[in-house]
């Protein structure tokens, strides 16, 4: 593969993945309205629970051998289907073992959350632990091999069914169950989608083809681990400490927060698969512009955040409806530590890409203490809004540290655009609270404080009219740029 081939291909396909994958933003958005709606904060803060305690299992063990891993050794190796048979067959029994582990914990867990009740919705739910790892796999194999859009309509799959059978079953009276049970089916369609679009093989390969993972394996877990406990620790000890509704409250506001979560799922993937064909195919200009671009992309996200928590007490009232009102605080704070969760995981993708596999760490490990600190001395007096404000500034202080790492240190005006970044932010700020006071309806008030971000930004020179082109450019696949 040669750079000129490579060029056109990773930055294209990269934008298409994007696209595509942003399709599961709105059933997601609607099946947490209609839940909360239906279910009321009681028993939607039972399935918050459920999926609290579930969550972080089910992706340790998908990032047991797959994720960042996967996606490295699958774009590396010499022969791929080698490797993807023995990650296939890793990737099986890890997730056979975590179900089964996690079922015998549910009597522990229930008391834990002093919900007995939830055993058997929990015994359910570790049904998906079993096979969430293939799926991922899957999805890492399309991406390593370059199809970075596939991966998306996997995605379309996955939300389609799950939107689709959560609404045709809490109608018909399955309540919690109904909502359990459609994820189950729905993840089973989108590992079908994945094999129908890349069938990996069971057999092949040898223990032998994972000696690689051995060299970053720990670094990448350990990371992943945090991760997946940071994103869940929050609602976990706010069922601890906390009451039924505060965990609903939260609950609701951090399925919408988790928007900027959803993006660098998506997003960390393909940037390590782009970088990696991008300097195998000796196209050094190309990664430099795609770490460049990424980083960039990562500050105005996070800029983006703070319009919209100006705006997330209205807009959870309007989502949620009244009763919710105290998810809009909550939303507020989560939505910024979203935002600075991205710029922690797109520089960690820029160190994984490099083969610095131990460097995440150093802002994963201080980002989770520093949470589940605070959130032990907060919540017990300011409740949910305790724990959203605890993860804000946990998720901020791992963005900051993430400034020092190696790869960030080799951008031009690093420091200048997170500054930027913070410019950007605080006038969108201010728009979205002008705009509310200009009696300008919620969502539109936040729309307008993203416009004031988004044309700031562009003033202050972090985003370009060129980078704007360039991104039509290849979404459309008409050169819109202009010497």
């Amino acid at each position: 593969m040669s750079a000129a081939d490579a060029r056109p291909g990773i930055a294209r396909a990269t934008v298409l993945g994007l696209v595509a994958e942003a399709l599961a933003l709105p059933a997601g958005l609607v099946t947490t309205t209609y839940l909360t709606r239906t279910l009321g904060a009681i028993d939607y803060g039972q399935i918050s629970l459920v999926y609290a305690a579930s969550s972080p299992v089910m992706w340790v063990a998908s990032m047991t051998f797959a994720g960042r891993a996967a996606v490295k050794l699958i774009a590396d190796a010499d022969d791929w289907r080698s490797m993807a048979a023995a990650l296939l067959r890793a990737n099986l029994l890890v997730g056979l073992l975590a179900a089964l582990l996690f079922a015998l914990a549910v009597p522990l867990i229930g008391l834990a959350f002093k919900q007995p009740g939830l055993a058997p919705y929990l015994w359910l739910a570790a049904a998906e632990i079993s096979f969430m790892p293939v799926t991922r796999l899957h999805r890492d194999a399309l991406t390593a091999r370059g199809k970075y859009a596939s991966p998306a309509w996997a995605t379309v799959a996955y939300q389609s069914a799950r939107l689709t059978l959560i609404l045709v079953l809490v109608a018909a009276g399955w309540s919690i169950t109904g909502v359990i049970v459609a994820n189950l089916v729905a993840r089973l369609v989108e590992l079908a989608t994945c094999r129908a679009l890349q069938r990996l093989p069971f057999r092949g390969g040898t223990v032998g083809g994972l000696a690689p993972l051995g060299e970053f394996l720990g670094s990448l877990f350990v990371y992943s681990l945090c991760l997946q406990l940071f994103n869940r620790v929050d609602l976990l000890m706010v069922g601890w400490l906390g009451v039924a509704d505060t965990v609903g409250h939260y609950g609701a506001a951090q399925n919408i927060a988790q928007a900027h979560g959803l993006f660098a799922l998506v997003f960390t993937p393909l940037l390590i698969a782009a970088l990696r064909r991008a300097e195998l195919a000796g196209a050094l200009q190309e990664a430099a512009a795609l770490r460049l671009g990424s980083a960039r992309l990562a500050m105005g996200l996070w800029a983006l955040a703070a319009p919209v928590a100006a705006g997330a007490p209205r807009l959870a009232i309007l989502l949620f409806g009244p009763p919710f009102a105290a998810s809009g605080a909550i939303l507020a704070w989560l939505g910024i530590a979203g935002g600075a969760a991205v710029v922690l995981s797109v520089f960690s993708a820029h160190e994984v890409a490099a083969g610095r596999y131990h460097r995440p760490l150093s802002a994963a490990v201080p980002m989770l203490v520093t949470s589940v600190v605070l959130q032990i001395v907060l919540i017990p007096r300011y409740g949910g809004v305790g724990a959203a404000s605890a993860t804000a500034v946990a998720a901020v202080l791992a963005a900051l540290i993430a400034q020092g790492f190696a790869g960030v240190g080799k951008l031009p005006s690093r420091g200048l655009d997170l500054l930027r970044a913070i410019g950007g932010g605080l006038a969108g700020f201010v728009g979205t609270r002008l705009a509310a006071m200009g009696y300008i309806p919620s969502p539109v008030d936040i729309l307008v404080g993203c416009l004031v971000t988004g044309v700031t930004l562009l003033a202050l020179r972090l985003i370009s009219t060129r980078q704007i082109a360039r991104f039509a450019s290849e979404l459309t696949g008409r050169n819109l740029l202009t010497n």
